[in-house]
């Protein structure tokens, strides 16, 4: 990460550049990835500046380092999730490939405030071909995918279990996933086994989502996401779309949760797990 306010400045993204790459070097890295998630307003000094950074580093690495590579991650969405609206067709043609963050989808919610699914399939699938529509080379597109989930505390709870959660903004979003905790994929499993309702199914979102009652109890709504049957609907989003590769978030460092029946999924599909997320 850098601050996009520094990064105008050409000195100091030369400055900036230097020390990576010199710090790769001394480690016996094979390259970088920029994982930058600040607001950055469209065809702003910022804007371009990002740009620029991306360019610049991958062209520093592949001449300091040849073979390395350079990576950037984006959101779920080129559409100005967050408030980011970066240059993604320009840092896509700049680096040697972009990981897709798809997960934390609910991070800004403008219609009803309930719990949703972390990576919800049909939103998920739209984000690339938005990506790939605007121009982007989906062989540069790597699948994140997340291994973990959110945990909501439920205001009320109806019998179509549509969670009402409490109101938290995010970034001009009236509610948010803020509203709701993330936990490993193993905690949130250990819950389910004692779940009020055991594993339930959100065919709209094609989600695994769970109700139970902690002490003192308080109805809770956790949402999965996405595990398996859902994270292998995902991951078949790989051939719809032709990404290249799939990569993995998880809370607490890669593996240490991922039951060994599910390695499979991974051995199948392939998989690249950046520096930012170890």
């Amino acid at each position: 990460d850098v601050p996009v306010k520094e990064i105008v400045d050409p000195t100091f993204r030369a400055a900036w550049i230097d020390q990576k790459v010199e710090l790769a070097k001394r480690q016996y890295m094979d390259g970088i990835n920029i994982d930058i998630e600040q607001m950055v307003k469209k065809s702003s000094a910022e804007y371009y500046a990002l740009t620029a950074l991306v360019k610049e580093t991958t062209e520093a690495f592949h001449r300091e380092i040849p073979g390395s590579q350079v990576t950037f991650d984006v959101a779920w969405s080129p559409k100005c999730i967050d408030r980011r609206c970066y240059n993604y067709t320009g840092i896509a043609d700049s680096c040697d490939f972009v990981f897709v963050m798809s997960y934390d989808e609910q991070s800004q919610v403008w219609t009803d405030c309930i719990a949703r699914a972390n990576a919800p399939y049909n939103q998920t699938l739209t984000g690339y071909s938005d990506y790939i529509h605007m121009g982007i080379n989906p062989k540069k597109l790597v699948m994140g995918v997340p291994w973990y989930g959110y945990d909501y505390s439920c205001l009320s709870l109806s019998k179509a279990h549509i969670c009402s959660i409490k109101e938290v903004s995010f970034r001009g979003a009236p509610c948010s996933d803020a509203a709701g905790r993330q936990f490993p994929y193993k905690v949130i499993m250990n819950w389910a086994n004692s779940s009020m309702s055991g594993i339930l199914w959100d065919e709209e979102q094609k989600a695994p989502y769970f109700e139970y009652l902690p002490a003192p109890p308080v109805v809770l709504s956790a949402r999965l996401g996405p595990v398996p049957p859902a994270l292998t609907s995902l991951l078949a989003l790989m051939g719809k779309a032709a990404l290249s590769c799939v990569g993995v978030c998880p809370i607490g460092g890669p593996g240490k949760d991922m039951p060994r029946t599910h390695m499979a999924l991974y051995i199948k599909y392939g998989m690249m797990i950046p520096g930012a997320f170890l």
